[in-house]
């Protein structure tokens, strides 16, 4: 609040008002700081006994309707379960690097015809090493 009264202050100084007067002014339009100070508190800080207060209102509530109650617990925990699922899925298959030395060498050799349509998978096979080598041992195949 000093900040806004502050320049409250100086738009009436600029204004034409002597500045002591300008200061009086800009305390009776904003009024008590004192009292600002404790309604900002009161608004801002977390206070035990409301929290006590508030504990006591959902534990009476869960009693007047234990299905109401147990319900919405259990869609909390199937939404808390399903989001760590589908973030594991992620983080496993999208954000973390293959459990590789160099993935970036990894080839997929697979099977196909003359005209370059793929046949049905006997199995897959996925190297490493150098191109040449994965190359020789796909014409053994």
């Amino acid at each position: 609040m000093t900040f806004h009264r502050a320049q409250v202050e100086e738009e009436l100084i600029v204004g034409g008002m002597m500045p002591e007067a300008a200061r009086y002014a800009a305390m009776r339009q904003f009024g008590n700081a004192t009292k600002l100070r404790e309604q900002s508190h009161e608004v801002v800080s977390l206070r035990g006994e409301t929290l006590v207060q508030d504990l006591r209102f959902a534990l009476r509530q869960w009693t007047k309707n234990p299905g109401f109650a147990l319900t919405a617990i259990l869609i909390l925990a199937v939404g808390t379960g399903v989001s760590v699922a589908i973030f594991g899925f992620v983080d496993a298959a999208l954000l973390q690097q293959l459990p590789y030395a160099s993935p970036e060498r990894l080839m997929s050799v697979n099977e196909s015809n003359g005209d370059h349509r793929a046949g049905p998978f006997r199995f897959r096979i996925i190297l490493t090493g150098s191109a040449e080598q994965i190359f020789q041992f796909a014409r053994c195949l």
